[in-house]
C-alpha cells in the first residue's frame, strides 16, 4: 500500500485517532485508540493474528527509552500485507507521510521487515496492513537500546552537527588522531573550508581516499580538468571507441562513466546553465593533492578535494535530452551501484517522492552502497524538511542528508533544515557558502548551495572507507551522528 495514493480526506480517516492506548484485550484494534499496547520494548515481542479485507489493519503501539537499533519482522504471509512504522510528531492524533518512520511493501507474500538505526526515545505505532487477499502473520518486534547520551543532540536546525573529518576517522581506526595547524595559501583556496572540518589532521595520517569510488550523479564532471584527471574513473573492462560493450555491462564504451541525460557514453558537462555542477561537486571531493595551480587565464588558485586519492565516477543524469527525470536518476544510481561506486553524491533534489527512485536507493543501500543527498535549497521559500531524496534518509532510512553552514558555522538561509516533522534521522552539516572548487575548461569559482556542502560529507566518506573498508552503511552513518558537532558548543 502507498499512502501517497490515498485521497487526503481518506488517508486521514484511516488513521484517525492517534494517541498513546492501553490494552483493552488479547487482539488488535484497527487504531491507535484500541492497538495491542507492548508497553516498554525491553525484549522480544511476538505475536500471531491475520488481516482480511474486511478487517485490513492491525495496530500496535509500544515505546522505546532510549536511542537503539529496531527489528521489526513480519512473515508467515500466504497473501499480501505491507508493514509501517510510524510516529505522531506533532500530536495532531492524525498521520501524514511525514509520519512514516520507515515502510516496507514488498510484493506478494514475501515477508516485510524494518531496520532502523538511532532510533530515539518516544512512543511508536506498527501498522500490519492487508494490501491484496487474507493472510494470517507472525509479527515480531525486538529492539537493541544503547544509552542516549552516547549519541549527539538533535537540532531542528543543524541535524547532529557540523562533520568532523578527524573525530570520524579516529572512530574508524579505533584511535585518536593528533590536531595538526590549519592549512593556508598565499592564493586563492578552499583550504578554509576543508580547515572547518579538519580534514588535514586526516591526511597527516596517509588517508587520502584512496582506492575509493564516489560516484558524482550530476551535470557531468570535466574529465580532463587539470586537477581531476588522474582521478577519474577507468572502466578496465571496455577498450574505448571500438563500438562494442566489451564488458557486457549493457552500456558500449562506457569508458570513464554514462550520460543517461543524452544516453551516450560522454558524461561531460553541456551546454545548458549550470552544467558547472558537476564538475565544482567533483573538485569538492576529489581535486587532486597538487599544490598551486594556474588557472585558463593565468590566475594561480589552490583547490584539494576532501579525498584527493578517491576516484571520481561521472554519470550525467541532470541535463541533455533525457535527464532531469526520476527515471534517469534512478538508471543512474544503479549503473554506479553495478558499476563499483562505494560511496553516492546526489547534490540535486526532486520535488516529490518517485517509487523507482526510492527502489533505486534501496537498491543501492543494499548493496552497502552508502548515498549522500542534500537537504535542498528552498528554505527562504519555506521549506521546513530536507526535500527529496535527502528526506528519505529519514522516510525509508537510506543515506544521509546534508545541509549547508557558512564559515561562521551559521547555517546558510537557503538550506532546508532537519525540522521537527521527521524525527532524528542522519542528518548532518557541511561547507556550503561560497566554497571554492574546480570547473569545466580548467577554470576555478565559488559556488554555493547544499550540493556544495553534500561532496564535503561524501569525501569525508571515502576516508573513512579507505581507514575502514568493512564499514557498512548503517555504521558509517552512525560514526557521522557520534562524531559531528554541535554548532552551539563550537569555538
Amino acid at each position: 500500500m502507498e499512502f501517497n495514493s490515498f485521497p487526503v480526506s481518506t488517508a486521514v480517516d484511516f488513521f484517525r485517532g492517534l494517541e498513546s492506548s492501553a490494552l483493552n484485550g488479547i487482539t488488535p484494534g484497527s487504531t491507535i485508540d484500541t492497538a495491542l499496547d507492548i508497553g516498554n520494548l525491553d525484549r522480544e515481542f511476538s505475536f500471531r493474528d491475520s488481516v482480511s479485507p474486511a478487517e485490513p489493519l492491525d495496530v500496535f503501539s509500544f515505546s522505546l527509552r532510549g536511542t537503539g537499533t529496531l527489528a521489526i519482522d513480519l512473515q508467515s504471509l500466504s497473501a499480501d500485507a505491507d508493514l509501517y512504522l510510524v510516529r505522531d510528531f506533532n500530536g495532531d492524533r492524525l498521520v501524514n507521510n511525514n509520519e512514516i518512520v520507515a515502510a516496507s511493501e514488498r510484493a506478494g507474500n514475501a515477508s516485510e521487515s524494518i531496520r532502523i538505526n538511532n532510533l530515539v526515545p518516544g512512543q511508536y505505532f506498527v501498522f500490519v496492513s492487508q494490501y491484496q487477499g487474507s493472510t494470517s502473520y507472525e509479527l515480531k518486534i525486538s529492539a537493541d537500546v544503547w544509552q542516549s547520551s552516547t549519541i549527539n543532540s538533535f537540532s531542528p536546525l543543524y541535524g547532529f552537527g557540523l562533520v568532523d573529518a578527524r573525530a570520524a576517522v579516529g572512530m574508524a581506526l579505533g584511535q585518536s588522531l593528533e590536531a595538526v595547524p590549519d592549512r593556508s595559501s598565499d592564493v586563492p583556496s578552499n583550504f578554509g573550508d576543508l580547515n572547518l572540518i579538519d580534514v588535514p589532521a586526516v591526511w597527516e595520517r596517509g588517508i587520502t581516499g584512496k582506492g575509493v569510488v564516489v560516484a558524482v550523479l550530476d551535470t557531468g564532471v570535466d574529465i580532463n580538468h587539470p586537477d581531476l584527471k588522474d582521478n577519474i574513473w577507468v572502466n578496465l573492462g571496455e577498450i574505448a571507441g571500438n563500438g562494442i560493450d566489451d564488458d557486457g555491462n549493457g552500456f558500449v564504451d562506457d569508458r570513464h562513466g554514462w550520460d543517461f541525460g543524452d544516453r551516450d557514453n560522454s558524461p561531460t558537462p553541456g551546454r545548458e546553465r549550470g552544467a558547472e555542477h558537476g564538475t565544482h561537486v567533483a573538485g569538492t571531493i576529489g581535486a587532486k593533492l597538487n599544490g598551486i595551480t594556474t588557472d585558463n587565464r593565468g590566475n594561480r588558485v589552490e583547490v584539494q578535494g576532501v579525498a584527493p586519492d578517491a576516484t571520481i565516477m561521472p554519470v550525467r543524469v541532470l541535463g541533455g535530452r533525457f535527464g532531469n527525470t526520476a527515471d534517469a536518476l534512478a538508471r543512474g544510481i544503479r549503473y554506479a551501484v553495478d558499476n563499483g561506486a562505494d560511496i553516492i553524491n546526489l547534490s540535486l533534489g526532486a520535488g516529490m517522492n518517485s517509487p523507482v527512485l526510492r527502489s533505486a536507493l534501496t537498491y543501492a543501500e543494499e548493496r552497502g552502497v552508502i548515498i549522500v543527498a542534500a537537504a535542498g535549497n528552498d528554505a527562504n521559500r519555506g521549506a521546513t524538511v530536507p526535500s527529496f531524496p535527502a528526506r528519505d534518509a529519514a522516510l525509508v532510512d537510506v543515506g544521509i542528508a546534508v545541509g549547508a553552514v557558512d564559515r561562521d558555522v551559521n547555517i546558510a538561509s537557503f538550506s532546508n533544515p532537519a525540522g521537527t516533522v521527521l524525527g532524528e534521522f542522519p542528518f548532518v552539516v557541511a561547507p556550503g557558502v561560497r566554497v571554492l572548487s574546480t570547473l569545466p575548461g580548467n577554470r576555478y569559482g565559488t559556488l554555493s548551495g547544499t550540493s556544495m556542502a553534500t561532496p564535503h560529507v561524501a569525501g569525508l566518506v571515502a576516508l573513512l572507507l579507505q581507514a575502514n573498508p568493512n564499514l557498512t552503511p548503517s555504521q558509517v552513518e552512525n560514526i557521522l551522528i557520534a562524531t559531528s558537532r554541535n554548532p552551539a558548543l563550537l569555538a
